[in-house]
């Protein structure tokens, strides 16, 4: 197997990692579908950049609450 590095998918992820970082400053806590209507980013690409940038410890993820039904 041979690797090549791909310097635009990495430019495109970093990207998109800027994007979701910069909603975030502005908003403090967003869901992802919050996330992708922001960003215009894909409901995926939300997903595993957030997922990376969790693992990096740039941002944390936490459950909300759902509202109480009456």
């Amino acid at each position: 197997m041979q690797l090549k590095f791909n310097n635009r998918k990495i430019a495109r992820a970093q990207s998109s990692r800027d994007r979701i970082l910069e909603a975030l400053q502005t908003s403090q806590q967003l869901s992802r579908d919050e996330l992708v209507r922001v960003t215009g980013l894909t409901y995926d690409t939300i997903r595993n950049q957030c997922s990376n940038l969790v693992s990096q410890g740039k941002i944390a993820a936490v459950i909300a609450a759902k509202p109480a039904e009456r």
